[in-house]
């Protein structure tokens, strides 16, 4: 977290993706980073990103069956 706050402090793009196009938001998401996510939608991270291949963030989670985390996402959604 700190590490990300400091890349954050010093300009780091808060919607950057990873080298397969991929937002960061998706991977924090993916591995169940709860307050981690919350501190990038705090930060103003973009939910309506979406992956090279047209997914969002929502079927990004299903993918890979993390329902509870879609659950936690779609509060952020609207």
């Amino acid at each position: 977290m700190e590490a990300v706050e400091w890349l954050h402090k010093n300009g780091a793009d808060i919607n950057t993706r990873n080298t397969f196009g991929i937002p960061v938001i998706f991977e924090v998401a993916q591995l169940e980073y709860k307050e981690l996510f919350e501190w990038f939608v705090q930060k103003g991270a973009d939910l309506n990103l979406k992956t090279p291949n047209g997914t969002g963030i929502i079927e990004h989670l299903k993918e890979y069956e993390k329902s509870e985390m879609a659950r936690l996402v779609r509060q952020h959604l609207g």
